[in-house]
């Protein structure tokens, strides 16, 4: 009888400490994540990776916007952009949202009093060569 009485308190225990263990399990945040130029317009294109533990490939959102579902206290985020990659390190799930901001930038071809010369044409190179298009024109890339 005692046996019976003694297995069914484990039981219940087990139970108890099930239910605990649940209870404290970390809540799923959802980070949003944008891809813009330094003026606020958001850019397509991008891709963005994620690290809370593991590495994941964030959703893309289709309109410069990225979802981030994590349990995790901070996140590493990979954007990767025109050929260029920036990576914010360890942030903490309250920021949201994180945002990624390219610079625009100009590739400059001019003669030697200054002036612009036409019909040149830049390529640039991050991960690899890339065209940038005609020189004296604009590309949002990201920075570093």
């Amino acid at each position: 009888m005692k046996t019976i009485k003694y297995f069914g308190v484990m039981i219940i225990l087990l139970l108890m400490l099930s239910a605990i263990q649940v209870g404290n399990a970390a809540a799923d945040n959802t980070i949003t994540v944008r891809l813009q130029t330094n003026g606020g317009a958001l850019l397509t294109g991008g891709a963005l990776q994620y690290h809370d533990g593991t590495w994941h490939t964030a959703v893309d959102n289709g309109d410069g916007t990225f979802s981030v579902t994590t349990s995790a206290s901070a996140v590493t985020y990979e954007m990767t952009y025109n050929n260029g990659r920036q990576t914010y390190s360890n942030i903490p799930v309250s920021t949201n949202p994180v945002i990624f901001t390219t610079v625009n930038t100009t590739v400059a071809l001019r003669n030697s009093d200054g002036a612009d010369l036409s019909g040149g044409t830049v390529r640039y190179h991050q991960f690899g060569w890339l065209d940038f298009g005609n020189a004296n024109t604009s590309l949002e890339l990201l920075p570093g």
